[in-house]
């Protein structure tokens, strides 16, 4: 059967698509070839001790402030926590075969490609009642906490990190003077929310001069009322 001719008029035609293709094609290439490469912003601006929740702080009886795992998950949830990772894991087993010492370090990756690592350790000694029958999840909870401390910039140890056999040793009368780390938080805690710690002192229930003339309770107080934000309402109507 013969071949069909191709008219001039119909090559003229193919040339032009085949020509527009390859143009386009082309096109397509270069776009991909020349498309700036777009990097992720870090939320450098944001200080995330500011978006701590003021209920979800603990406060040990010496007034330590200590932020719990769940609020640093929280956080770190906010601010595109993509990956945890568990880098090491050692455990060291006692006289009778039961583990006596661990400790792991574990890496937080947020969606920015910023990646943080943090260590914890965890012994009969310095975990609660029956928590000490597992330290190696103690000490990568506690490793967790300080990676996540690390990437959000929090400068509050987490209470992971303690145990009451520490926080009990040593724990002040509650009718007696204020700890140095309470006057340090109260401090802190003006700073920060631009308050001056004399005026604040002359306008409470019982005035004072300094600090160290609180009680361990009446800084508690303080402490509270600072970290709720609710201390500028006190203050206001003490002043009328």
């Amino acid at each position: 059967m013969a071949k069909k001719k191709t008219t001039v008029k119909e090559q003229e035609e193919k040339e032009v698509v085949e020509a527009t293709n390859e143009k386009t094609t082309e096109e397509l290439v270069e776009g991909v070839l020349r498309a700036p490469e777009t990097k992720p912003e870090l939320d450098t601006k944001i200080d995330w001790n500011d978006r701590i929740r003021p209920e979800a702080v603990f406060e040990d009886p010496n007034g330590g402030r200590f932020i719990p795992l769940s609020e640093l998950l929280r956080l770190a949830d906010e601010k595109g926590l993509a990956a945890i990772e568990s880098v090491s894991c050692h455990s060291e087993l006692g006289e009778f075969g039961d583990t006596y010492y661990s400790r792991a370090t574990i890496r937080v990756i947020f969606k920015d490609g910023t990646r943080f690592d943090g260590s914890g350790d965890a012994y009969t000694k310095n975990v609660d009642g029956n928590f000490a029958l597992y330290t190696v999840p103690m000490a990568e909870n506690r490793a967790l906490a300080r990676a996540i401390r690390f990437g959000l910039g929090i400068r509050m140890c987490s209470k992971e990190e303690v145990s009451s056999k520490t926080l009990e040793v040593g724990a002040p009368n509650p009718d007696g003077p204020c700890t140095d780390a309470q006057m340090r938080a109260i401090q802190t805690l003006c700073k920060r929310q631009s308050i001056d710690v004399e005026k604040m002192l002359s306008l409470g229930s019982r005035a004072v001069a300094s600090l160290k003339d609180l009680t361990h309770v009446e800084a508690s107080k303080i402490l509270n009322l600072l970290g709720t934000g609710e201390i500028h309402a006190v203050l206001k109507e003490a002043a009328a």
